[in-house]
């Protein structure tokens, strides 16, 4: 057991083994290609805005009937953790609603400019987060301050599938430009508290934070490795899809790797979607 921990802390919170990963990933597949469709930037306030900030809602018109209601009535908390991937439970669904979203021409327009016309879509899942429980102590891991380290320029579109306010523990951070002024550690991804944030940063996680909050079928675009972040500290349920993009060489693995097969479904979804936004590559 404290090898496996010692194995997993190595492997998610030191960012050396993430560089070293990019580079692996550069190194085996520089040949491979990925989507390089130039797209004209529809809003440019919006993007500035991302560029800028960090994040930007996108308003939309998506429809869809996921939601925790139809999850099994027994789903709990696994293992402690306070996120749980129920994408395999709303399959079809999902890649539908993802085809939709990244055939949308808002959105597209905004992820292609920000990769430089090359994104590369990293991973999908569809995040429900449970309530505090007796026995589990928060916060935890990613309810606790951090930035991401997927890559060097990464995007979450996240699409809420339920209503989050502040009960549900919505997605908590800092804009980039006072995230910018952060130190960070050379070598550890970093994960602090509340109070070390005042005391190390004087930073008020209070005032000095932004609460995505937000209706069912919402959709904001993020970057997690410029904003120092927290989420999931809930008293309520909340169900969020989680479209996770970044270069064709990330600095890590997602937790649920998307498979040849998940890619072939969602390419095939997407074709049905009749969408020329990206070409094919994007799905290899």
């Amino acid at each position: 057991m404290r090898l496996k921990k010692v194995i997993s802390f190595l492997r998610w919170r030191i960012k050396q083994v993430r560089y070293a990963t990019k580079w692996l990933y550069w190194l085996i597949g520089k040949n491979r290609p990925t989507t390089s469709e130039s797209l004209k930037v529809l809003d440019i306030d919006k993007f500035n805005k991302l560029g800028d900030f960090g994040y930007v809602e996108v308003k939309n018109n998506f429809i869809s009937d996921i939601s925790f209601e139809r999850l099994p009535s027994k789903l709990s908390q696994n293992d402690g953790k306070a996120v749980i991937d129920v994408y395999d439970y709303f399959l079809d669904e999902t890649n539908i609603l993802v085809s939709e979203i990244l055939s949308d021409v808002n959105v597209s327009s905004l992820v292609n400019n920000y990769f430089d016309h090359k994104p590369w879509l990293w991973n999908v899942s569809v995040s429900y987060t449970v309530p505090k429980t007796e026995g589990i102590d928060f916060p935890l891991d990613s309810q606790m301050w951090h930035f991401d380290y997927g890559d060097k320029t990464q995007l979450h579109l996240m699409y809420y599938l339920s209503d989050i306010d502040e009960e549900c523990g919505p997605l908590t951070f800092v804009d980039a430009i006072k995230s910018s002024k952060i130190k960070r550690h050379y070598s550890v991804i970093e994960r602090v508290n509340d109070n070390d944030l005042k005391k190390f940063h004087d930073i008020d996680p209070i005032s000095d934070s932004i609460k995505l909050t937000g209706d069912r079928g919402s959709l904001f675009v993020v970057d997690p490795g410029r904003l120092l972040h927290q989420g999931a500290r809930c008293q309520r349920p909340r169900m969020v899809l989680f479209v996770s993009i970044t270069s064709r060489f990330p600095m890590s693995k997602p937790n649920h790797l998307i498979g040849k097969n998940k890619r072939l479904n969602l390419k095939g979804a997407y074709k049905e979607s009749e969408s020329s936004v990206y070409n094919d590559n994007f799905f290899l």
